[in-house]
């Protein structure tokens, strides 16, 4: 019994299905190479992120005016290498008019330090967007920055630049990160004064005051005291300032 050959149309069908089965399997193969590359490019942005520095600090030294040796040693980061900061001078005035008075730390009178902690209010809290004075929430006194001013200024040693270093993002050049918009620029908010015997700040998430707020840079004015410690905290991980 003889056998008929396969015509042209036959062999034509069977090349297109073969061509279509291995197009297909191409595009398999490539549709999971870059799948797998998305994860994989997901996944290091990922661990990036979470690696990021979220917060930073550091101490800066005092000398007083006969530069005799730095009232302060410890040091988180390197702020502003070999630079110290003369004596602090805090000034203070509740009544528009009146005569300011004069705080100069860290060796200021024990009178003028109560005066201030006297002439402070009770400080509230953001919660939404109201302020709420709870002191068992927060147990401090706070002075409007239009009633203060001081001598110290974060800008004079470096601080801003360290922070825009360490916690901005970084885009491609030192070029391209040192330009206008990516500098970051501080305000004076409020004093704030954590007297004995219980001055406290319980865990809060702070409430930002603009829409063009990236944090809060705490500084803490050089004053002995016992005790206390902020803490930061962000996905899991905690920093703590001593």
């Amino acid at each position: 019994m003889g056998t008929k050959k396969p015509g042209p149309d036959v062999f034509g069908k069977a090349l297109e299905d073969t061509l279509a089965r291995s197009e297909s399997e191409r595009a398999s193969s490539s549709t999971r190479c870059l799948s797998q590359t998305a994860i994989l490019e997901t996944y290091h942005e990922l661990e990036k992120r979470i690696k990021s520095p979220f917060a930073c600090g550091g101490t800066i030294d005092i000398t007083d005016n006969q530069g005799t040796g730095p009232t302060a040693k410890k040091q988180k980061i390197n702020v502003s290498p070999g630079q110290a900061s003369p004596l602090i001078n805090l000034f203070w005035a509740m009544e528009t008019g009146s005569t300011a008075q004069k705080l100069v730390l860290p060796f200021g009178s024990a009178s003028a330090l109560q005066q201030l902690v006297k002439e402070c209010v009770p400080a509230t809290f953001g919660r939404g967007e109201n302020d709420v004075l709870d002191p068992e929430y927060r147990r401090a006194g706070k002075m409007d920055p239009n009633n203060f001013a001081t001598s110290f200024h974060p800008a004079d040693f470096g601080i801003i630049e360290n922070v825009e270093r360490i916690l901005l993002p970084s885009i491609n050049t030192e070029k391209q990160n040192s330009l206008w918009f990516r500098k970051l620029r501080a305000e004076l908010y409020n004093l704030n004064i954590y007297s004995g015997p219980s001055g406290l700040f319980r865990k809060h998430v702070d409430t930002p005051r603009s829409e063009s707020q990236i944090g809060s840079l705490v500084v803490c004015l050089p004053s002995k005291f016992k005790g206390g410690r902020f803490t930061v905290q962000h996905a899991g991980q905690h920093i703590e300032f001593d």
